[in-house]
């Protein structure tokens, strides 16, 4: 009761960051709403003490608020928006989950978060759909949104054992690209799809994933062909090597897209066409870092 009460006393008088902070060593001891109304607060009001967000104190904060069922999706998902730029952190432990979930659910909110990052082809659309927001409220939503798309890894209709529900998968993607058409952003949208299509895990007995190459085959738009493979390639991160080992990496890169190029080409040949480019992307880093390598050598 006596820390209840030191936390509402602290929001009172808005000393909402102290009040944060003190709340992160007994989260367990604060009711749901008051964490609730605490992170709100933070987020939105002005402060009577100066502005520091900890990620890891907002953090136990949220991971609390996950231990139990008394907080609506709704409420939790503000909070979630609110606290974007710290969830989408390198390093963070607790991910914007339930924004996650909402965009790989709900085809109108991805459209909604689609609006604030990209502008349509037709100008006279982006004029009716910022009537009357400032320029400030404009920048601060693109930002957050653009956060929220770096940070998704969800893949429509993906379960828990990585099995994925085609008929989900399809009925989400064709009611976006609709949305997507009649908000003339449909290039966007397809972008946006191959990159979360390629984040499907591929160190698992279900890799390779046909359903997710069905879905390519049957779009084939350059838009999500192309991120597609950016995705593929972006996802595997940088890699260390001796000064002098030349491309032996990208070798086996360029080795492992050919495979998957081969297998599947009478299959899917627009998928393997992509794996293919791949691989002859990764042959030209790899004699790149081939003539790298003997320069190095030669000026040793």
């Amino acid at each position: 009761d006596e820390k209840i009460y030191g936390v509402e006393t602290l929001i009172k008088h808005k000393r909402f960051f102290s009040s944060i902070d003190i709340c992160s060593h007994f989260p367990e001891a604060i009711p749901t709403n008051l964490i609730a109304e605490l992170l709100k607060k933070a987020a939105t009001e002005e402060s009577s003490e100066q502005p520091r967000f900890s990620g890891y104190e907002i953090e136990r904060l949220f991971e609390t608020i996950d231990k139990r069922n008394d907080l609506e999706d709704s409420a939790l998902i503000n909070l979630e928006w609110l606290y974007l730029p710290l969830l989408d952190s390198y390093g963070t432990r607790r991910n914007p989950k339930k924004l996650e979930e909402e965009l790989s659910r709900n085809p109108k909110f991805f459209i909604d978060v689609l609006k604030w990052v990209y502008i349509p082809k037709d100008k006279q659309k982006l004029e009716e759909e910022r009537k009357g927001i400032s320029d400030e409220v404009i920048q601060n939503r693109a930002k957050t949104a653009h956060h929220l798309f770096h940070s998704w890894k969800k893949i429509p209709g993906m379960k828990e054992d990585n099995s994925i529900d085609e008929e989900e998968l399809k009925e989400w993607i064709k009611k976006v690209r609709i949305l997507a058409e009649e908000a003339s952003r449909l290039d966007v949208a397809d972008m946006q799809i191959g990159q979360v299509l390629a984040q499907y895990p591929e160190n698992i007995p279900q890799w390779p994933q046909e359903k997710i190459f069905q879905v390519i085959e049957e779009i084939n738009s350059d838009s999500l062909n192309r991120n597609y493979s950016s995705a593929m390639f972006n996802k595997r991160g940088s890699s260390s090597r001796g000064p002098f080992d030349g491309g032996n990496i990208e070798r086996e890169k360029a080795a492992y897209f050919d495979k998957l190029a081969n297998d599947f080409k009478n299959k899917y040949p627009v998928v393997a066409e992509i794996f293919k480019r791949m691989a002859e992307g990764y042959l030209i880093d790899a004699k790149r870092m081939d003539d790298q390598a003997e320069r190095d050598r030669l000026e040793y």
